[in-house]
Formats: structure tokens, sequence, C-alpha cells
């Protein structure tokens, strides 16, 4: 599936602008442009995109995450997830990215550890509603 610059931005909380500025100052998120030059984004990009927008809001700078491949972003995630910290964008990247991948697995990963750290009432308020917010729902 392809998205669209304002469609990455949403999904991702990322500014068309911001997204723009990687492309151009480190070669980052590259999109593939249409024949009247309009930028489409992969899939593997958009979750790229996620992860890199909950690396920062984690305290990571871009130009260290532009550096590293896809596969050793989204392990930058699983391993903050799996640490001690709670950070909301650490939660939300991953529900996104099961809703992407249609993983169960990282969905059920998820929502237990987040009933266990935040409760409920939390986990749904702060990472499900605006998770759901951010596809639309």
């Amino acid at each position: 599936m392809n998205y669209s610059i304002k469609e990455l931005s949403n999904i991702s909380g990322i500014n068309k602008i911001t997204l723009r500025s990687w492309e151009d100052r480190y070669g980052f998120l590259v999109a593939k442009r249409t024949a009247t030059n309009i930028r489409k984004y992969s899939t593997e990009q958009l979750l790229c995109s996620i992860n890199t927008s909950a690396l920062i809001s984690s305290g990571f700078k871009i130009s260290l995450i532009a550096k590293k491949t896809p596969d050793e972003i989204s392990s930058l995630v699983d391993s903050k997830f799996h640490g001690k910290d709670i950070n909301t964008s650490i939660y939300i990247s991953r529900i996104l990215t099961s809703a992407v991948l249609n993983n169960r697995d990282i969905f059920d990963a998820t929502i237990y550890k987040g009933f266990v750290e935040l409760g409920l009432i939390d986990f749904y308020g702060e990472i499900m509603y605006v998770a759901l917010k951010k596809i639309g729902l």
C-alpha cells in the first residue's frame, strides 16, 4: 500500500515540512514520486516514521536515527518498550504498528503490559484513544 505525505504525517504525527526536511538533509524517508511528482510512501516507511516519532519523543536525535535501518529503528522501539520507563509514545507506536501489520502478537503484548503498567482507564485514554485517532477512527 502507498501513503501520501498527508497520511504519513497524520498517522506518525510528524509534520509534513519536517518529513521533507529529513528527506533533503539526511536522505531519510525518501519517498517514491509519481509522474506528477507526488510523494508516495511504502508501508515500511510508514512504520519507520511511526517508530521514529516515538524515538524522538523518547529523547533520540534524528541525526542518529536517520543513520539506522528500519529494522534497527524497530529494535530500538522494542527495547524501549521492554525497559522500565513508561513512554506513551512507544505504546502508541506499537499499537499503530500492530494495526498496520495486522499483528495480533504485538497488539496483545502491548495491551497486556499497558494494562499492568497504566491500568485499564489510563491505557485506553492515553494510548488507545490517541492511536485510534491517528488512524482516523
